[in-house]
């Protein structure tokens, strides 16, 4: 749920607005049946590892681990790990400025003009506008400076709550909600405590 808030843009960059919707439903499934097989996968869970051994009287099982419950989130944690690392390294770079960016970089190698890509497509369209007109990246139009960046992710948000009033409903509407789903679970760290 943490990063819930980067699907629509992931979904964007990936999709073709034709097939988006089979993405998104099946994002919105996994979403909704991941509540659902918990408590089934955690109890076939503890039949395997705590009743079956304690029945066959072979291995240690989780209630006589000294994790205890604490287990099942270890196990959560290694495995979210590995998804991280492997995504770290295997899933491709989806954000189209930035390909176009690594486009005018091959480029500029195949003309043998390659230092810094931003400063050498200024310069190649400054030298020859014409015929270097399509080495241009989206990043040459965008502000890197302090400035530019705080004005993209700080003034931006602002500026579109007071542009349209649907993002203040919106926002009002899931601020309640995620207040009253982190109320309701603020008290089970007292059920468990040791």
């Amino acid at each position: 749920m943490c990063c819930s808030y980067l699907v629509s843009a992931l979904m964007a960059d990936i999709w073709a607005p034709a097939a988006r919707g089979h993405a998104v439903s099946l994002f919105v499934v996994c979403v909704f049946i991941g509540p659902v097989l918990g408590p089934v996968v955690g109890s076939l869970w503890v039949y395997l590892f705590v009743q079956v051994p304690s029945i066959l009287k072979f291995g240690d099982s989780v209630a006589e681990s000294h994790l205890g419950w604490r287990e099942i989130f270890w196990i959560m944690m290694i495995v979210t790990a590995i998804c991280a690392i492997l995504m770290t390294f295997f899933m491709p770079e989806t954000y189209t400025p930035v390909l176009l960016q690594w486009k005018v970089s091959s480029a500029l190698q195949h003309t043998g003009f390659y230092v810094n890509v931003l400063l050498q497509a200024r310069r190649l369209r400054k030298a020859d506008p014409v015929q270097n007109a399509a080495l241009y990246a989206e990043h040459d139009k965008e502000d890197w400076s302090l400035h530019g960046i705080i004005n993209r992710t700080l003034y931006r948000p602002f500026y579109m709550l007071y542009q349209e009033p649907i993002l203040i409903l919106v926002t009002l509407y899931l601020s309640f909600i995620y207040g009253i789903l982190y109320a309701r679970e603020s008290p089970y760290h007292v059920n468990l405590t040791d």
